[in-house]
């Protein structure tokens, strides 16, 4: 018996399995995937080339704080495509450039952050103050 762990030609993680040899292993990977051996875990790994490797993190803050008149907020280094939610709504799409939210009224809200993949989503808090 061997724990397996088969990916999609993409590299994300597929589905862990234990399975009787190499052989069933062939046979359950994704057409145009693959599997390796051990269990990981999808949300933090991917598959890159048949190697496993850490699903890359945006480079975030936990909490930002924004003052109501100057209530524009820039996120310049997250990838292009991410899209971006906050007060369950939409908020914009990442461009080359980043994407810039602004805020209506003062409050704390919580930014979903959903890159494209391999990027792990991610999940600041704002608080907007008034002045």
């Amino acid at each position: 018996m061997i724990g397996v762990t088969t990916y999609h030609q993409t590299g994300r993680i597929h589905q862990r399995m234990v399975l009787l040899n190499e052989a069933e292993a062939d046979m359950n990977s994704p057409e145009g995937g693959g599997w390796t051996e051990g269990h990981h875990d999808a949300e933090t790994k991917w598959v890159d080339g048949g190697e496993i490797k850490d699903r890359p993190e945006l480079d975030l803050p936990d909490h930002i704080v924004v003052n109501l008149s100057d209530n524009e907020v820039e996120f310049p280094a997250i990838p292009e495509e991410t899209v971006v939610r906050y007060d369950k709504m939409e908020a914009g799409v990442a461009d080359e450039e980043g994407i810039t939210l602004s805020f209506d009224e003062a409050g704390k809200w919580e930014i979903y952050f959903d890159p494209p993949f391999p990027y792990q989503p991610a999940i600041i808090e704002a608080e907007v103050e008034d002045d």
